[in-house]
């Protein structure tokens, strides 16, 4: 008995051993396996395809640590989201939207459409009227893609990222003290949004005291920071960027970034180090401000994890005997989001000058609603189509109360622009405004436009009274001054020599009124409206002109210019009438309808069909001039002449009372923001006088000319660059034009 009595002696030992191992290890690990993602803008797409190989082989980390872009996908990741849906998620994205304020055209009223951004340059002021110079972008379309995806995932954490599927940090950085700010509590979207704060690109997050910036400063691949949560394997995903080469150095944002990249190189490779396994996708070739490559870059992802994967399975079998260290450990998130949360009360902070009762209006959730991503979505987008917020962001806390973040914009701002084309030659204008009168809401603009060949000058204010997301009032007043100055050509008689003589004259044509239109918007593609206008104006002779108008808008247009899907219709109808002031009676009736068809991502059809017709002869300044290439999407009811592009036409070739026109345009997008066009038009006009109703038609059909024409359009910071060429199919000897080469250009925004 003696000789066995020390073999149980050791097998005590060894398991006593075991078990305090055991015990130390679980002290000393917090996580088992942390996943590292990167910052690298565009690049950072490669990491989905790396989620993706994860998930197919069934291994799941328990912690994700993220910087920038690394902390948009790794967020999505922790919150329940798969590698399938966030690359579905990434493919259904506008990116180039992402570093732009602009607001999706059709989240805005028909009042608001009419107005592109048709400025070069648009200075901000605060309250003391000193400029305030701002980012690229205020990053809302970030907010306008986590809100709605994360606001649950938050909510069931408690606003704890420890509660999450998966355990989660995202790294940032303050820039008062370029300290690494670590989140692991608290406002999870506002966490995201800080860390992709691109220095230049999108403005910084204030949180408390902090003023935050990209993740990507301070630690751009957080390796550390998984080691300080005591994780035990680190996986790190290496997508940073290699510096810009010299030629790309002139683009001043890509300047800054190659500065930040080598004051962090060290740092980068220091983390790099110390990760267990490293992921490097073969990025080479591809631009980390590209976001056009999506299915690419994921599938590189892909494949550089799939390489690593064995590496992974291995490392997690010999530490812990098992391939996938959090299996469900938490609630999964649909299985949550069936679990409907009721709203119990609304609140709003940041507005510091608005009513809440516009904002109230504008949101589609009230107090009792079940809440939704659907609403969230909309009632953001709402909420941001006022355009009186730099972001608005939201959050449900553990009381069922929804509250709405909004950061308001600095009211006071100026816009400039410049032009030009071959018939009014160089054009500006300067445009202050404050676009929160009363805290209503209520834009006032002084608009001053200056140029050699017209001028226009208008004092406008106006309101949209909302009653819902889709539905408010739109009422505007506006004051307006405009001139024209024209070269007219005309044969003057020589009764000596027996002939006619050509003289050149210019003559300066000026017009001044009042305008008011009161307006009922339905949905965000319809908008029913009245007003009343008396002008005086003063071209050959002088006149006042007082007219009642009623004026339906319909647009569903998805942008301007170069649309690729949608309709526009407007139909139009007025009168004057001596009793009223005029000289005489005159009615009026105007259709136009335009649609958008695309084949493909890069063929659009355009046909348009226009209509003009008056019971009476109309004065000069209402008549419709068919002629060149010189589109006006802005201040139209304040122009001299009513202009109407023709295509092999030059400007203002003929005028009439009565007019009809076909038109269709063929757009081949060649690549990024190059267009090449071919256009036709097909159309006439009559004086009142000359017009038969019996013989219209087949005179129309037997007598139009018929223009066609090319077109390369580019579009530019500066505004669209515009070559045209054109001209009509034969001779029209009864209206004194002639067949030969038209050829047209401008030079940014139409205004």
């Amino acid at each position: 008995m003696r000789k066995w009595f020390p073999f149980p002696c050791i097998m005590l030992f060894i398991l006593c051993n075991t078990v305090f191992a055991n015990k130390d290890s679980s002290e000393t690990i917090a996580y088992k396996f942390a996943l590292v993602l990167s910052g690298g803008g565009a690049n950072g797409i490669a990491q989905i395809g790396v989620l993706k190989a994860l998930d197919e082989h069934g291994i799941k980390p328990d912690l994700i640590v993220g910087t920038s872009m690394g902390a948009l996908i790794g967020g999505l990741y922790a919150s329940g989201y798969s590698g399938a849906s966030i690359e579905a998620l990434a493919r259904s994205m506008n990116w180039d939207n992402i570093f732009s304020n602009a607001i999706t055209r059709s989240n805005k009223f028909v009042s608001q459409k009419t107005e592109p951004g048709n400025y070069l340059v648009e200075i901000r002021f605060d309250k003391k009227l000193y400029p305030v110079i701002t980012s690229q972008s205020y990053g809302q379309s970030l907010y306008d893609l986590l809100v709605p995806k994360l606001i649950y995932p938050q909510y069931f954490a408690k606003f704890d990222f420890e509660n999450l599927p998966i355990a989660l940090r995202i790294v940032s950085t303050d820039l008062l003290t370029g300290n690494k700010i670590v989140f692991s509590k608290g406002n999870l979207i506002t966490a995201v949004r800080a860390s992709c704060a691109i220095p230049l690109v999108l403005s910084p997050v204030e949180s408390d005291s902090l003023l935050l910036i990209d993740g990507g400063l301070s630690s751009n691949i957080p390796v550390r920071c998984a080691k300080e949560c005591k994780a035990g394997l680190i996986v790190a995903v290496d997508v940073t960027s290699p510096l810009w080469p010299k030629n790309d150095l002139e683009n001043p944002v890509k300047l800054v970034d190659q500065i930040i990249a080598l004051s962090i190189a060290k740092q980068k490779k220091l983390e790099k180090n110390e990760a267990d396994i490293l992921i490097v996708p073969d990025l080479l070739g591809h631009k980390n401000t590209d976001f056009d490559n999506i299915d690419s870059l994921v599938q590189i992802g892909y494949q550089a994890c799939t390489e690593k994967i064995e590496e992974i399975r291995q490392a997690l079998l010999a530490r812990y005997q098992d391939t996938i260290s959090t299996q469900a450990r938490k609630d999964s998130l649909h299985n949550r989001e069936s679990t409907p949360v009721k709203i119990k009360s609304l609140t709003i902070s940041g507005n510091t000058s608005t009513k809440p009762q516009i904002i109230r209006t504008a949101v589609s959730i009230r107090e009792g609603d079940t809440l939704s991503e659907k609403q969230i979505k909309k009632s953001i987008s709402s909420l941001y189509s006022t355009e009186l917020f730099e972001t608005v962001n939201a959050e449900i806390d553990t009381s069922d109360n929804l509250r709405f973040i909004v950061n308001e914009k600095k009211h006071w701002r100026m816009r400039l622009g410049l032009r030009f084309d071959e018939y009014h030659l160089f054009e500006a204008f300067a445009q202050p405004a404050y676009e929160n009168l009363f805290g209503l809401g209520v834009l006032s603009i002084l608009h001053i436009q200056y140029g050699q060949r017209r001028e226009k000058y208008a004092l406008d204010l106006e309101a949209n009274r909302l009653f819902s997301p889709n539905f408010s009032n739109n009422l505007k007043v506006q004051f307006y001054i405009s001139k024209e100055r024209l070269i007219k050509r005309e044969l003057q008689p020589d009764d000596i020599a027996g002939i006619d003589v050509l003289t050149l004259k210019e003559v300066t044509l000026r017009k001044s009124g009042i305008f008011g239109v009161f307006g009922t918007q339905l949905g965000r593609w319809s908008m029913l409206s009245s007003g009343i206008k008396i002008e005086k104006y003063k071209v050959q002779q002088s006149g006042l002109l007082p007219y009642f108008m009623l004026r339906l808008n319909i647009d569903t247009m998805d942008k301007f210019p170069f649309p690729t899907s949608g309709h526009k219709f407007s139909a139009s109808g007025g009168f004057t009438s001596k009793s009223m002031g005029a000289e005489k009676s005159v009615s009026k009736v105007d259709l136009n309808y335009s649609c958008a068809l695309s084949i493909g991502k890069y063929h659009t059809f355009s046909p348009k069909l226009s209509f003009s017709f008056s019971d009476n002869p109309l004065p000069e300044v209402e008549q419709v001039y068919l002629g060149g290439a010189i589109p006006e999407e802005r201040y139209q009811d304040i122009r001299i002449y009513n202009y109407i592009p023709f295509i092999g036409l030059p400007p203002m070739a003929f005028r009439g009372d009565i007019m009809g026109l076909l038109h269709l345009d063929y757009t081949v997008c060649i690549k990024k923001r190059m267009y090449a066009q071919v256009i036709a038009d097909y159309g006439y006009t009559w004086k009142h006088s000359e017009f038969d109703r019996t013989s219209a038609v087949r005179y129309f059909l037997r007598n139009s000319p018929v223009g066609i024409g090319l077109s390369l359009s580019i579009e530019t910071l500066f505004g669209p660059l515009k070559f045209s060429y054109g001209q009509l199919l034969k001779d029209f000897g009864t209206l004194g034009v002639k067949s030969k080469p038209q050829f047209y250009f401008s030079a940014g925004h139409d205004f």
